[in-house]
């Protein structure tokens, strides 16, 4: 699904809606078979798809923050740090 859906900032909840099951079952499936949790798998496609977005010179944070789903740029640059160890930024310098 995250494959098949463009990625955006959404919680647990909104991926297992689109899979008909529980934030929580979505979790254990996602450590049974990935052995990471369904919000680190989440958050590793929306690094992902951050990353690429940045490299699209024509694209500013604030541009990929939004299509990303994030509520500000703010946000995005907190969530991006915190899973990469720089701003988003430096990514696209």
């Amino acid at each position: 699904l995250l494959e098949q859906t463009p990625v955006k900032n959404r919680p647990v909840s909104w991926w297992a809606s689109r899979v008909n099951v529980s934030a929580k079952y979505l979790s254990t499936i996602c450590r049974e078979v990935e052995g990471k949790s369904a919000r680190i798998l989440i958050a590793e496609s929306v690094i992902q798809e951050a990353i690429q977005l940045l490299q699209n010179p024509n694209l500013s944070v604030k541009e990929i923050s939004n299509r990303l789903g994030f509520v500000n740029q703010s946000h995005f640059g907190t969530f991006f740090k915190r899973h990469t160890g720089h701003s988003p930024i430096k990514n696209n310098a």
